[in-house]
C-alpha cells in the first residue's frame, strides 16, 4: 500500500493506501501480508466527516 503506517507510542497502528481503481485499503501494519479492508472513496470521506464532527466520540469516552 502507498502510505507508511501511522505510529503512536512506538506502536504501528495501520497502513492506508489507494488501490489502482481508486478504492482505499486499510490494513493492520503488524500483519502486512494479512487481509485488508477495502472502502470506496465515498465511504472514507463519510467516515472522516463523522470523525471531524465527533460522531464517534461516545466510542472512546
Amino acid at each position: 500500500m502507498g502510505q507508511e503506517p501511522r505510529q503512536r507510542g512506538g506502536r504501528q497502528l495501520c497502513g492506508v493506501g489507494e488501490l489502482p481503481e481508486g478504492a482505499v485499503a486499510v490494513r493492520n501494519s503488524r500483519h502486512p501480508q494479512g487481509p485488508a479492508l477495502v472502502y470506496t472513496r465515498e465511504e472514507v470521506a463519510a467516515f472522516l466527516d463523522g470523525a471531524k464532527n465527533a460522531e464517534f466520540d461516545h466510542l472512546i469516552m
